[in-house]
């Protein structure tokens, strides 16, 4: 699984790897890949100091060689730059969204992921993803959401039956939470609802703090600052020193390319949200915080 693969030491393996060369014991290679005729699979995690920012999954055709070693060596050796340009992506302005639309919309769906029913604020957003396949299939990120949703039912481990979200950017640059949830209990046969809603700058927060490759400890510490938090506080929190505290803000600071915690809170919640504000696009936005 791509989980599993993230958290590995070396990122990259193949199913043929996996198998011991008999791709016959894979039942994704039974039940999925050898019925559209394909062979072996290769997937890389695209890490970066720590973190995982995508991944790519490759296939060969049901007659070709398996991918070899050396070419696990080479995508291997790649995935930390394609990861860096997938986190720099992130902090590069898209374009101006069309005026507006901030209303969440509703699709709803079945057990097979067949839809039933889209809201028209459901049909604006999905108008503006960029994964919006033909045939009446629903976009990758819904039915991702609700799979994730179905697979948390089947487990039926403890807090299994929190509603899934995930986050995606759209066209115009916007971000996007997708949430799943039950509209009913299984035994009577509810449909899926996956909400369409803006992402809130709460919940870009992390992300974006991420993208600017704060490390951990300095991730938490920014976070706490866009509360409005006192190094003091602060330090209590970690088990710091105030001074400590300051220091990381420094190193904060330098690598956002601000010079106070005004600036990193404007950097954060404002400028990273400027086309959805009146009248800001492309303006400097300063924030005085108390």
């Amino acid at each position: 699984k791509f989980s599993a693969l993230a958290l590995m030491p070396n990122p990259v393996n193949t199913l043929f790897t996996a198998t011991e060369g008999k791709l016959e014991r894979s039942p994704r290679f039974r039940e999925i890949l050898r019925p559209y005729g394909m062979g072996d699979e290769m997937r890389i995690a695209l890490r970066e100091g720590g973190l995982t920012w995508g991944f790519i999954c490759m296939h060969r055709t049901a007659n070709a060689t398996p991918f070899s070693a050396a070419e696990m060596t080479l995508l291997g050796g790649l995935g930390s730059h394609l990861a860096g340009g997938l986190r720099n992506a992130l902090l590069l302005a898209g374009k101006t969204p069309g005026p507006g639309h901030e209303a969440p919309g509703v699709v709803t769906l079945t057990d097979d992921l067949s839809i039933v029913h889209t809201t028209p604020n459901a049909a604006v957003w999905l108008d503006e993803m960029a994964d919006r396949p033909t045939g009446g299939a629903p976009a990758q990120a819904v039915a991702s959401v609700a799979a994730l949703l179905l697979s948390r039912e089947r487990d039926k481990a403890p807090g299994s039956l929190v509603s899934p979200r995930v986050r995606i950017r759209t066209r115009a640059g916007r971000w996007l939470t997708l949430h799943a949830m039950r509209f009913s209990s299984i035994e009577q046969g509810g449909q899926i609802a996956v909400v369409i809603e803006p992402a809130r700058p709460e919940e870009m927060a992390p992300l974006l703090l991420s993208a600017y490759a704060l490390t951990e400890r300095e991730r938490n510490i920014a976070q706490y600052v866009l509360r409005g938090m006192s190094n003091k506080v602060i330090g209590r929190a970690l088990s710091v020193s105030p001074l400590t505290v300051q220091q990381h803000l420094k190193a904060i600071f330098e690598k956002m390319g601000v010079h106070s915690r005004g600036e990193l809170t404007g950097r954060v919640m404002v400028e990273y949200h400027r086309e959805s504000i009146p009248g800001t696009s492309g303006a400097k936005i300063n924030v005085v915080t108390h």
